[in-house]
C-alpha cells in the first residue's frame, strides 16, 4: 500500500473510531492499549536521557563531533539541511543537473539500491509520484524482482550506493543491463572512484559526503527521485522544512531544560515539604500534581490532599491510593454538576473543592456525598493577611460553622 493512500485511508475515518490507543482503518489496525506511556515511563526515559547523556550526545552530532567511533567520522547530514558549505551546495547543484538531465531525455527510471539508499527515494515517489515518471525500484534481494525486466534504450539506469561496493546492488544491475548501457547509467555515490572503475561515465556520477549516514542519505543527493518528480523548487523546500524541523525542535536546549526544571522542581518540592512540616503542617494541599510532588511528600512523610481537574487525573490518584482529592479549579471545570457527574462512575473518592468557591455556594458543593469539606480565599483573603489582622480571619473563620454538612434527615 502507498503512503497516500494509507494517509487518505485515515482520512475517511469519523473521530468516533479513534481513541488515544488505538485506530483502525480498512487497511491497518494499531492498538497501543497495552503499551500507554504514562507519566512513570516519561520519568524513566528523562533518568535514562540524563545517565546516558542522551542530550550532550546529540547535541555532538548536531555541531559535527566524531559520533561513529567505528570509522571515526562526524556525521554530516546536517550540512545538507544547513546549506551553508560549499561542498554540499555543489553536491546539491550536481543533482538537480542530473534530474533534469534524466527528465529530459528518458521516459523511464529504474533505480538500483537497497537498504538507507532506498528507503526515502521508495517513500518520496509513494508521496508525490501521481504517475508523472515511471520509476521502478531493484533491490537486487529477489531476483523476481527483475526477471521480467527488459532495458530499452530510453531508460535511466541509476544506481544508488554510498560504498558502491554493496553485493546486492551491483550483482542486479549486471543481471538486467549486463555491459550494455553504460551510457545511460547514472552513479549516486560517496566511492567517485569506484563508480568510475566499474565503467560509470564521470558526467553521469554525483557524489555526496561519505559521513552522511546511509539511514538519514534522504538530504544527500540520494534523494533523486525527490528532484525528479518536484524539481529544484520541491528539493529545496524539502531541505528548507527540514532544516525549520531542526530548529523548531531544537533537541538539546528543549531536553535539557526539560530536565533541568524537572530537577529543580523536585528539589524545590522537598524542600518545601520539608519545611511545612517543620513548622507544623500536618498534612499538603497540591493545585495539580506531579510525580515529583507526589514523591516529595512521601521523603518527607507529609500526607498530601493532591489537586486533580478531570477524571483521568482522579483515577490515576486514586490508582495511586489517594482517596480524598482537591478539585481545582471548581467552578472553572464545571462546578456542583462536574462533581455530581464524578460521583456515579467513581465514587471512590471524596473532593474538596476550591477555586471559586464562596459563601454563596458553598452549602451547595457541601450538599453532595463525596464532598465533606470545601476551601475558599474568602476565610484569609490576602489584604487581611498584610495586614496582619488576625481577629477578622478568625471571625471569617468561625461564621465558616454556618456552612456545616446538612443532616441526612
Amino acid at each position: 500500500m502507498k503512503f497516500n493512500s494509507f494517509i487518505e485511508s485515515l482520512r475517511q475515518k469519523s473521530d468516533s473510531q479513534f481513541t488515544d490507543y488505538k485506530l483502525s482503518t480498512d487497511v491497518i489496525s494499531i492498538d497501543q492499549i497495552s503499551h500507554p506511556i504514562n507519566n512513570d515511563r516519561r520519568e524513566l526515559f528523562y533518568k535514562y536521557a540524563e545517565v546516558k547523556e542522551v542530550i550532550q550526545k546529540f547535541n555532538n552530532i548536531v555541531i559535527g563531533e566524531i559520533a561513529n567511533f567505528t570509522e571515526k567520522k562526524s556525521v554530516t547530514h546536517f550540512e545538507y539541511k544547513k546549506g551553508n558549505k560549499k561542498n554540499f551546495l555543489e553536491d546539491q547543484r550536481n543533482i538537480l543537473f542530473i534530474a533534469e538531465k534524466i527528465r529530459r531525455n528518458f521516459k523511464r527510471v529504474i533505480i538500483f539500491s537497497i537498504g538507507g539508499s532506498n528507503l526515502g527515494p521508495s517513500l518520496m515517489n509513494d508521496i508525490f509520484n501521481k504517475n508523472d515518471l515511471e520509476i521502478i525500484f531493484i533491490t537486487g534481494s529477489d531476483p523476481d524482482e527483475y526477471s521480467s525486466i527488459q532495458i530499452q534504450e530510453d531508460d535511466a539506469l541509476v544506481i544508488s550506493s554510498k560504498s558502491f561496493g554493496t553485493l546486492e546492488t551491483l550483482s542486479s544491475y549486471k543481471e538486467v543491463c549486463g555491459n550494455n548501457f553504460y551510457h545511460n547509467t547514472f552513479a549516486i555515490t560517496a566511492n567517485k572512484s569506484k563508480a568510475l572503475g566499474f565503467g560509470i561515465h564521470e558526467e553521469n556520477i554525483v557524489s555526496f559526503d561519505s559521513s552522511t549516514g546511509g539511514r538519514f542519505s534522504i538530504w544527500s543527493p540520494i534523494n533523486l527521485v525527490l528532484c525528479l518528480l518536484k524539481g529544484e523548487k520541491g528539493y529545496k523546500d524539502f531541505l528548507k522544512g527540514g532544516k525549520e524541523m531542526d530548529i523548531v525542535l531544537d533537541l538539546k536546549s528543549r531536553l535539557e531544560e526539560a530536565i533541568a526544571t524537572r530537577q529543580s522542581f523536585e528539589d524545590q518540592a522537598k524542600k518545601k515539604m520539608s519545611k511545612a512540616k517543620k513548622a507544623g503542617a500536618k498534612f499538603g494541599v497540591s493545585p495539580g500534581t506531579t510525580e515529583q510532588i507526589l514523591r516529595a511528600c512521601a521523603e518527607v512523610s507529609l500526607p498530601l490532599l493532591p489537586g486533580a481537574a478531570t477524571p483521568s487525573e482522579v483515577m490515576s490518584l486514586l490508582s495511586k491510593g489517594y482517596s480524598v482529592q482537591k478539585f481545582f479549579p471548581a467552578e472553572s471545570n464545571g462546578g456542583v454538576k462536574a462533581l455530581k457527574s464524578i460521583l456515579g462512575p467513581i465514587p471512590g473518592v471524596s473532593f474538596c473543592p476550591t477555586g471559586g468557591v464562596t459563601p454563596t455556594n458553598a452549602i451547595d458543593y457541601l450538599s453532595l456525598t463525596n464532598v465533606p469539606c470545601v476551601g475558599g480565599s474568602w476565610v484569609a483573603p490576602e489584604n487581611k493577611i498584610k495586614a496582619a489582622d488576625w481577629r477578622a480571619i478568625t471571625e471569617r473563620a468561625r461564621s465558616t460553622q454556618a456552612f456545616r454538612k446538612p443532616s441526612a434527615g
